[in-house]
């Protein structure tokens, strides 16, 4: 068995002149279902004619990803996110205080509807977020520029917009509806959920900007259904 010119996943390109078996007469690059086998007629060097990546502001904010300051706390944060309770169950966790600080628990009805609030524009912000990642197909920092080191396995699934930043944002701001007197803390709260992504290496700013904003179009809605559910 004949060992391969290039580490994988690369593989080799033979550039027309030398001898095949030898790496100074190929091109170590990325495998390409399509173009793998094709013979070049013409152009041996066209590694050099490559169309740029992304545009200037992406690789802009590749630069920001991969320039971040990480620090004990930033790192803490990040996967305190990235847990079972960042994922999923912080929201209820600041309802179940909030409810119990302003006596609401003698009040079943009215609990139900925070909790069923909160979970319900969870599934529409998911569903949301997902026709986005799905119609945009958008690579992650790290597959744009592999020195990128995450701090924990990339998610396989698109990069645009961030699922963290839509659900943290869509949650925080029913539940801003629903508790008024939070509403500076619980979108601190939102934005750090956003943030913390950035700060893992796996996600561009420019994908918490349309999560924020997705997320908070998603709110909107429910927020005004709830206005006019009868419950006032």
């Amino acid at each position: 068995m004949s060992r391969p010119l290039c580490p994988y996943p690369q593989v080799a390109v033979y550039k027309g002149t030398g001898d095949e078996v030898q790496l100074s007469a190929a091109i170590c690059t990325r495998r390409c279902r399509k173009t793998l086998y094709w013979a070049i007629l013409l152009f041996a060097p066209f590694l050099k004619f490559r169309a740029p990546c992304d545009t200037p502001q992406v690789q802009a904010e590749v630069a920001t990803v991969r320039g971040f300051p990480r620090t004990f706390v930033t790192n803490y944060k990040a996967f305190y996110w990235q847990s079972p309770e960042g994922r999923s169950t912080w929201p209820y966790r600041y309802a179940d205080k909030w409810i119990s600080e302003d006596r609401l628990d003698q009040n079943p009805p009215r609990v139900a509807r925070i909790y069923a609030l909160v979970a319900s524009v969870f599934f529409d912000a998911f569903i949301a977020s997902q026709d986005g990642k799905y119609s945009y197909w958008y690579l992650r920092p790290n597959q744009l520029d592999p020195t990128i080191v995450t701090l924990f396995p990339t998610p396989n699934f698109p990069s645009y917009p961030s699922n963290h930043a839509t659900f943290a944002t869509a949650q925080s701001e029913v539940l801003a509806y629903l508790f008024p007197a939070h509403v500076e803390f619980i979108r601190a709260v939102a934005k750090e959920g956003g943030d913390s992504r950035v700060w893992a290496g796996i996600h561009y700013p420019m994908d918490l900007v349309s999560g924020n904003q997705l997320g908070n179009s998603v709110a909107q809605m429910f927020i005004e259904w709830a206005q006019t559910d009868g419950s006032q």
